[in-house]
């Protein structure tokens, strides 16, 4: 009697469940893999679309100001002129406090102070506002 791969593997049968279907296995596991794969990237993302979501909060706020501001002061000529330098000075600010932000972000990390780059923030965003007020009161009078 000749020896077929069936009658080879017949008494292997006995090993696995009558009902065990290994694609449907493989696709459970992997499901599984994935769905906590998902987890893990929403939970990492979650301070991240938070920070996103206020900062377009802010810039729907903010914009209207801002251009409402360069067209006052720019009166009706060169308004594109003052944009263009608004906008340019802007670029310069924004790659300075990113760069200025990251160097402090290495500092902190260098001296086992994670918390220096955030109070840095904060006095400046104060001092900031200290500013603002200064100069809203000056101009009042």
């Amino acid at each position: 009697m000749p020896t077929t791969l069936a009658t080879a593997c017949a008494p292997l049968s006995c090993l696995r469940q009558p009902d065990y279907d290994a694609a449907e296995e493989s696709a459970r596991t992997t499901f599984a893999v994935t769905g906590a794969k998902v987890a893990r990237l929403r939970d990492r993302a979650r301070p991240g679309l938070l920070t996103t979501r206020l900062l377009t909060l802010a810039t729907m706020i903010v914009c209207p100001f801002e251009i409402a501001t360069v067209a006052t002061l720019g009166g009706d000529s060169m308004i594109g002129t003052y944009y263009g330098l608004y906008n340019t000075i802007s670029g310069i600010g924004v790659a300075a406090g990113n760069l200025l932000t990251g160097a402090a972000l290495d500092l902190g990390h260098q001296t086992s102070l994670p918390a220096l780059p955030w109070w840095t923030l904060a006095a400046l965003g104060t001092a900031c506002a200290i500013a603002v007020h200064a100069l809203s009161a000056c101009l009042r009078s």
